[in-house]
């Protein structure tokens, strides 16, 4: 018996395959956007953990300023994100990112030729601001530009570059001294932040990022306080604050790991680097294990809350047996395994 197969039917299949590709080419590009941008927005942030050992012992920086720096560095990153969120709205994506990259690079640049605490403390803010500049607009290309099947995958690899990023700052402590290892970080601000602006101006005009109309602001009545609480209530905003709040506390921890390997423990910087990058690198495995694997595998995409509240216990509960036990061998494992459940949990919450 003969089959007869409607034209039309063969047409409308045909562009249904070819717009599939072109989405699923367009969510690759991203992905790997995204994975070069947030490695070196993370490893420029890092630097500076791995490299106070050496630090600490070739200029007169005590380690009660270089945690000041790096405090205050966090903090501006985390009001920046704030700020940077709202100026997003205003300014495309593809000026916050280049230009976030550029000059975060530029100010990279001050920090290995200054011995002057202030300068370095207010270099390293500035690079910190400009780095915030990166997460919400970012965030927001993905949701405007990429098939929804895809912007999972896309999205991880933030949590991806967020637990690449350690061993690859480890891995350049150890060839570098730190005033090398803030160039090299410096330079890679600075290229990706040019490639940056180049992709952005060939998807462009591909078409394959574009830029949505603001919303009007609605001039009607303002929401009362309840109904405000209802919204924030339904959609969990209050709950995922909270472990958002709690990603930051698991990143700040990172900085200080080369520094207790050191001073702690009794490794040599150069060791303490070494050991730093493998334990970096086991914690690398974390996105694969907590999110294509037990969230998506095992648990179908549910139980997401259960898996946050599990992975930050555990995770704290062996930084505090680091804490309680000096055995420097046995304290580099309960380490790996801390940061592991730590990356498992950054991961999920992205």
């Amino acid at each position: 018996m003969k089959l007869h197969i409607h034209p039309h039917h063969t047409h409308h299949n045909l562009v249904e395959t070819s717009e599939r590709a072109l989405n699923r080419k367009k969510a690759v590009w991203m992905a790997i956007m995204t994975l070069f941008v947030y490695v070196i927005c993370y490893f420029a942030r890092g630097v500076l953990g791995v490299v106070q050992p050496q630090m600490l012992e070739s200029t007169d920086f005590t380690v009660e300023m270089m945690g000041t720096v790096a405090s205050v560095g966090m903090f501006c990153y985390a009001i920046g994100q704030l700020v940077c969120g709202v100026i997003g709205d205003y300014v495309k994506s593809k000026y916050m990112l280049s230009g976030g990259l550029f000059f975060a690079g530029l100010c990279s640049f001050v920090l290995p030729f200054t011995d002057n605490y202030w300068v370095m403390l207010i270099s390293y803010a500035l690079m910190s601001i400009f780095l915030s500049a990166i997460f919400g607009p970012l965030t927001k290309t993905i949701a405007n530009n990429t098939a929804p099947r895809y912007v999972t995958r896309v999205a991880l690899m933030t949590s991806i570059a967020s637990i690449v990023s350690s061993p690859m700052a480890g891995i350049t402590a150890m060839i570098f001294k730190w005033n090398y290892a803030f160039i090299f970080s410096a330079s890679l601000q600075i290229i990706v932040g040019i490639l940056t602006f180049v992709y952005f101006a060939v998807c462009e005009k591909k078409g394959w990022i574009t830029y949505p109309p603001r919303a009007p602001r609605d001039k009607g009545s303002k929401p009362s306080f309840g109904e405000q609480w209802r919204l924030l209530r339904s959609h969990s905003i209050i709950q995922y604050t909270v472990f958002a709040a709690m990603v930051g506390i698991q990143n700040s921890v990172v900085y200080w790991i080369p520094t207790y390997f050191v001073q702690h423990l009794g490794f040599a910087s150069e060791t303490a680097a070494g050991i730093f990058t493998v334990v970096t690198f086991i914690k690398a495995l974390a996105p694969f294990a907590f999110v294509l694997f037990l969230y998506e595998i095992v648990f179908k995409r549910t139980r997401v809350k259960q898996i946050l509240l599990t992975a930050f216990g555990v995770s704290s509960m062996f930084y505090v047996l680091c804490l309680l036990i000096n055995i420097p061998m046995l304290n580099v494992v309960l380490t790996t395994i801390a940061l592991f459940f730590a990356g498992g949990y950054v991961s999920v919450v992205f």
